[in-house]
């Protein structure tokens, strides 16, 4: 099945439409991913908000973080300024999720940080982070990951299908990749 129409894509996006909107017009499979996204996160969502289990905010978000801080400071490969920028960008980012969070979170909030997570770090496809952040947001993106599917199992699979989903639909956006000879 063809791609989608990937400048189709790009226009309409440009043009101020939703994503899911735009990959409607580009057809192919950027459609169907997308629509897929829809449904995946319309059921996991169903799940996670009948749950009643909580996740503690500074086991699943915030140790993650000042590990990562710690691995950057410590970096020998890296220079001060490197460090700095690079802690700089870490602690904008945990401030930015941890906003409106107490010190407990519903699956609901964890899965959707874990979403904002895979989504700023471009889900792994030609992601946009430095070397030395990758790391952090892997390490934050799984704990939250495997924080929610030890409060909700049941949501285990809908979880797996969706971030899935999530990674195809970040490489397809990327758009086509130019032919090698």
């Amino acid at each position: 099945m063809p791609t989608g129409d990937y400048q189709v894509y790009r226009t309409a996006l440009q043009q101020g439409k939703p994503a899911i909107e735009a990959a409607q017009c580009a057809g192919g499979q950027l459609a169907i991913v997308h629509r897929k996204i829809s449904e995946y996160t319309a059921k996991i969502e169903a799940v996670l908000s009948k749950s009643r289990a909580t996740i503690n905010v500074r086991d699943v978000i915030d140790k993650p973080f000042e590990h990562a801080v710690l691995d950057i400071i410590s970096s020998v490969a890296m220079g001060e300024a490197e460090k700095d920028a690079a802690v700089a960008h870490l602690g904008a980012f945990q401030e930015q999720i941890n906003r409106g969070l107490d010190r407990e979170m519903t699956p609901l909030q964890a899965h959707r940080i874990a979403r904002a997570v895979g989504d700023r770090a471009n889900w792994g496809t030609t992601a946009c982070l430095s070397e030395e952040l990758k790391p952090a947001f892997r390490a934050v993106y799984s704990s939250l990951r495997n924080a929610l599917r030890a409060a909700v199992p049941e949501a285990h699979d809908f979880d797996e299908r969706l971030a899935n989903l999530c990674a195809a639909k970040s490489d397809l956006e990327a758009g086509p990749r130019p032919v090698k000879s």
